[in-house]
């Protein structure tokens, strides 16, 4: 049953995020605002709806190392551990990235990349072969949206398509991930546990 109601799932965003879609969706820790992380139009249209601070970057959820290596080059060997499936939620902010549009890179050319650990955006970043936006579903100075319940009115009239509720099949953790810094030298700065 879940197979199917992913399958389904996936294929719908797949048709939305490839068209320029923004949507709605559930990730491993909270509901994720986002899009395709290649389309300069729609990451400029969530900042638009979020009501978020331009100089603000956004960040982006990946499927694996080989999509990863795509936009950063090399990750180093301190790096590895924090990328491994068993590992929380983490966000990497790398410093120098490749082939992605400047509306997501801080002032310094750097941005934050988490591995997708949750079905859904697993397959759906498999799916449109890119990598996915991902800030939380909310209005800017307002509360992250946990579960689908928890997901403003307001905002899903702002979307292109919200994903159904998948919590029965994988409840998310609740928690943002925690952030850390990966300097050019490869050292790692721990920046929200």
């Amino acid at each position: 049953m879940i197979n199917n109601i992913l399958a389904q799932e996936v294929a719908a965003a797949q048709i939305v995020v490839q068209s320029g879609g923004i949507l709605l969706y559930p990730t491993e820790t909270v509901w994720g605002l986002g899009c395709a992380a290649t389309n300069a139009a729609a990451i400029q249209r969530i900042y638009h709806i979020k009501g978020r601070d331009a100089n603000k970057p956004l960040l982006v959820l990946m499927h694996s190392r080989e999509m990863l290596l795509r936009y950063v080059g090399a990750v180093p060997p301190q790096a590895e551990a924090l990328l491994h499936p068993d590992a929380p939620p983490t966000t990497i902010i790398y410093p120098h990235i490749r082939h992605l549009p400047h509306h997501l890179l801080a002032a310094d050319g750097s941005l934050g990349i988490r591995m997708a650990r949750h079905p859904f955006c697993e397959q759906l970043i498999a799916a449109i072969d890119a990598p996915l936006v991902s800030t939380s579903a909310n209005f800017s100075g307002e509360p992250a949206a946990v579960h689908f319940a928890d997901l403003s009115a307001a905002l899903r009239k702002q979307v292109d398509y919200t994903v159904s509720d998948l919590s029965a099949y994988y409840e998310p953790r609740g928690l943002p991930s925690r952030i850390v810094r990966l300097s050019a030298e490869g050292n790692i700065e721990i920046l929200r546990n």
